[in-house]
C-alpha cells in the first residue's frame, strides 16, 4: 500500500520516479530524477507548494544541473536581514539553509545524503521566499487569532487567488518577489530605521541612574552624578545634544530639563519641572525594551484592514489614551480619552458612529448590577436615590427596601436598573453610539479627575472623552461653528460662550438641539492598539506602555 501511495504522490505531482543506477558524484551534474525523487516527500506536506512547483511544470528554483552556491546568497542575505523588519531570521529556516549551503559547497555530505540534501534546501528556499512574502504582505501572524477575545478588526489574509498571484511572481524570480513585498509605507520605514538605530546601539553599556531617596527628586540647577548618567542616555537615544564641558554635565540645566521632558512626552509620560521616581525608571529602560515594542509594531503595520479608510473618520488608540478625528485626512481633533481597565479591556473593533445622544439614559448592563451594584444597594437601600437611579422588573418600579435581601444573591439579582439624565450620570451629558455587539461607546463623564491621570484604563470598557462638546461638532460637521456650540451647550443645561449665544437664549431664539440627532453621513470609528504611534506634524515616533499586554502577545507569536 505504502508503495502505491508514494506512486500515487509523484504522479499527482507530475515528478519521474525513474533512478539512476549511478551518480556522477557531489561535485558533478546532479541527477535530476533522483533529486524528484527525494523533492518529493517534502513538497507532499505542502499544499502551497504542491500547487507552485505544479504551476512550474515540476521545474526547480534553486538547484539546476549542478549546485551553485552563490544562487542563495541574495535569500540568505535577505533573511539574515529580517530582523530589520522585527522578524527572527529562523523564522524562514536561514540557519538551516545556509548551513546546508556550506557543508554542500564544501562536499561534507556523502553520496547517500547528497540528493537528500539537495531537495531539502531546494523545499526550504522556496517556503522560505513564500513564507517571506506573506509575512511582509499581510504580516506573520493573524491578530483574530493569536487575540481571539480582543481583535475583532477585518484583516485582510491571503487567498488562493493571492497566492496564485504569488506564485507568479516567485516563479518569475523570488528573491525580487520578497525585496518588492517589503513595505515602503512612512510609519513603517520610520519604525524600521528606529528599529535599526537601536540595535545598532545594543552594545553599549550604560550606567543605571539611581534616584534622589525617598520621594525626592532632581530639581533645576542640582549638580549630580546621576545627572550626568541621563545626559548620557539621552544622548545616546538622540533626545538630547550636549555640548558642554564634562564639569558642567552633572548639572540639571534648563535645556536638559527640556530633553527630559520631550523624552517624558514621547514615552507618553506627564511633563514636570523636576525629575523624580518614575521618570527614571523610565530613563533606566533598556534599549532591548524599545526594540521589543518596534517589532510588535512593525507587525501591527503589516496587518492590513479590509474597511477602507475613510478620509473622515474617528481613530481611538487604546494604548496610549487618544482619539484623533480626521476630515480630508487631516486632524480636525484630537484629545486623550479613558478605555477599558485590564479586567474590563476595550474591545479592537471597526463600525460608524451614527447617533448623537444628548442628555442620556445610562441602562445599567447587568454585568455592572451584579458585579457591583448589587452590593452597594444591599449594604445601602438609599444608594440607588442619591445617583438618580431607578430599579425595575418587568417594567415595573421596585423598591429596593422591598426585597428580602436574604434570599437573593448578585447571581439572581435579575433587576434592572437606569441612571436619569443629568450631571451626575455617569455617562455624562452626550454619548455617540455605533453599532457593535460589545455594548461600547464613546461618552462624557462627570470624572474629569482620571484625566489627569498616566494609566487611564480606569473605564468598563467604554470610552471616555476628554473634549465631548467638541467632539459633538465634529459629528456633526460644525467644529467651527460657534453658535451651533451655545446650542449644545444650552441642550446640557450650561450656559453660551458666545454673545449672540446669550443674546439669543434671552430672547428666547436660541433652540436646544433634540436629545436624539440620527447623523446623516455616519461617521468610520475605530477602536485599535499601537504602543508605537506618530502625533499630527511631528517627526518623533511616540511609545505607550503596553497596558493589556498586547505587545507580549505578538512577540511570543513571531518568536521561535
Amino acid at each position: 500500500m505504502k508503495h502505491w501511495a508514494t506512486l500515487l504522490l509523484f504522479l499527482t505531482l507530475g515528478i519521474s520516479i525513474s533512478k539512476a543506477t549511478e551518480t556522477t558524484g557531489n561535485n558533478g551534474e546532479i541527477n535530476l530524477a533522483i533529486l524528484n525523487d527525494s523533492l518529493a516527500k517534502y513538497i507532499s506536506t505542502d499544499n502551497r507548494l504542491k500547487h507552485l512547483y505544479q504551476e512550474n511544470s515540476n521545474q526547480h528554483l534553486w538547484i539546476g544541473q549542478s549546485f551553485d552556491k552563490e544562487k542563495f546568497k541574495p535569500l540568505i542575505e535577505i533573511l539574515s536581514n529580517s530582523k530589520q523588519h522585527g522578524l527572527p531570521s529562523d523564522l524562514f529556516n536561514k540557519t538551516r539553509i545556509e548551513q546546508i549551503v556550506d557543508s554542500l559547497s564544501e562536499n561534507k555530505y556523502p553520496k547517500e545524503k547528497y540528493y537528500e540534501a539537495l531537495a531539502q534546501l531546494e523545499f526550504l528556499s522556496t517556503k522560505a521566499s513564500i513564507d517571506y512574502v506573506k509575512a511582509l504582505k499581510f504580516g506573520y501572524t493573524n491578530p483574530k487569532k493569536i487575540m481571539p477575545n480582543d481583535y475583532f478588526i477585518d484583516v485582510v489574509q491571503p487567498d488562493s487567488l493571492y497566492f496564485s498571484y504569488i506564485n507568479k511572481l516567485v516563479l518569475a524570480c523570488p528573491i525580487k518577489a520578497m525585496m518588492k513585498s517589503e513595505p515602503k509605507g512612512e510609519m513603517y520605514v520610520k519604525m524600521q530605521n528606529k528599529l535599526i538605530a537601536i540595535d545598532s546601539l545594543s552594545s553599549v553599556k550604560l550606567e543605571t541612574i539611581v534616584p534622589k531617596a525617598g520621594d525626592a527628586s532632581y530639581k533645576l540647577n542640582d549638580e549630580n552624578v546621576n545627572i550626568g548618567r541621563i545626559v548620557d542616555r539621552l544622548v545616546l537615544t538622540g533626545n538630547y545634544t550636549y555640548t558642554g564641558t564634562d564639569s558642567l554635565k552633572n548639572i540639571l540645566t534648563k535645556d536638559l530639563l527640556d530633553a527630559v521632558n520631550k523624552f517624558r512626552r514621547e514615552n507618553s509620560y506627564h511633563e514636570d519641572d523636576e525629575i523624580g521616581k518614575t521618570t527614571i525608571e523610565v530613563l533606566n529602560r533598556p534599549l532591548s525594551y524599545y526594540m521589543k515594542k518596534l517589532q510588535a509594531n512593525l507587525e501591527r503595520q503589516r496587518w492590513r484592514r479590509k474597511k477602507v479608510r475613510s478620509d473622515r473618520r474617528v481613530e481611538v488608540n487604546v494604548a496610549p489614551f487618544r482619539l484623533f478625528a480626521y476630515d480630508k485626512n487631516e486632524v480636525a481633533l484630537q484629545m486623550i480619552v479613558c478605555v477599558g481597565t485590564v479586567a474590563n479591556r476595550t474591545p479592537l473593533m471597526e463600525s460608524d458612529i451614527n447617533i448623537v445622544n444628548m442628555n442620556p439614559v445610562w441602562n445599567v448592563p447587568r454585568s455592572i448590577t451584579q458585579k457591583e451594584l448589587y452590593h452597594s444597594i444591599k449594604k445601602d437601600p438609599n444608594y440607588l436615590k442619591r445617583r438618580n437611579m431607578t430599579m425595575s422588573q418587568g417594567g415595573k418600579a421596585v423598591d429596593p427596601a422591598s426585597i428580602d435581601w436574604s434570599k437573593t444573591s448578585s447571581s439572581t439579582f435579575n433587576y434592572s436598573i437606569s441612571q436619569g439624565a443629568g450631571s451626575g450620570n455617569s455617562l455624562g451629558r452626550v454619548k455617540f453610539l455605533f453599532p457593535n455587539r460589545f455594548s461600547v461607546y464613546l461618552h462624557d463623564t462627570p470624572s474629569q479627575s482620571a484625566f489627569l491621570r498616566k494609566n487611564r484604563a480606569v473605564s468598563h470598557g467604554c470610552v471616555r472623552l476628554e473634549k465631548p462638546i467638541d467632539f459633538t461638532q465634529y459629528c456633526m460637521s460644525k467644529l467651527d461653528d460657534k453658535l451651533y456650540k451655545d446650542q449644545i451647550l444650552y441642550t446640557i443645561e450650561r450656559s453660551p460662550e458666545s454673545e449672540e449665544g446669550k443674546r439669543k437664549m434671552k430672547d428666547g431664539s436660541l433652540k436646544k438641539l433634540p436629545n436624539v440627532i440620527n447623523l446623516s453621513k455616519t461617521i468610520p470609528v475605530t477602536l485599535d492598539y499601537h504602543t508605537v504611534f506618530a502625533m499630527p506634524a511631528q517627526s518623533s515616533l511616540y511609545f505607550a506602555d503596553d497596558v493589556y499586554g498586547h505587545d507580549n502577545t505578538i512577540l511570543r507569536s513571531i518568536s521561535l
